[in-house]
């Protein structure tokens, strides 16, 4: 029994120290953080900047179905909570092999290698997308584009 109120009581005096220690806050951003646009497939990364960049295919307003996102924005933050816009960075209309009603421009990413970013994405050929050929193409793109 003795034993039992010597351990009580350790446990007791260590809840007591936990609850006396300073509390964190932490502040969150808005969620969703994209409120003015509608977007989906996002990709982010951290570069050596230090800053996440998001990089997400951007739908017509108002949406009307996957077939119609045709553009890709970048986002990025230092901290979760303050976001920047950095604008459209490429539509189906720059893409000279691709179907000409644009659309169809989903799931973007982005790499570094040797000091140049490559943004990929998936773009349909023809204008019969369930019977043409999808190709995954890159554009070099640097830092200031971003």
């Amino acid at each position: 029994m003795k034993t039992f109120f010597i351990t009580l009581a350790a446990l007791s005096l260590t809840l007591m120290s936990c609850n006396s220690q300073k509390q964190k806050t932490v502040t969150l951003g808005p969620n969703p953080f994209i409120t003015h646009m509608y977007t989906a497939d996002p990709s982010a990364h951290v570069w050596e900047d230090g800053r996440l960049y998001v990089y997400a295919s951007h739908d017509i307003d108002p949406p009307r179905g996957c077939d119609l996102m045709d553009r890709y924005h970048v986002f990025s933050t230092d901290d979760m909570v303050n976001w920047t816009d950095h604008g459209e960075i490429l539509n189906s209309s720059q893409v000279p092999w691709g179907r000409k009603d644009g659309g169809f421009m989903w799931a973007p990413d982005c790499a570094y290698k040797n000091g140049t970013y490559y943004f990929y994405f998936p773009h349909p050929s023809g204008d019969d997308w369930n019977n043409t050929e999808s190709r995954c193409s890159y554009q070099q793109v640097s830092r200031q584009r971003l």
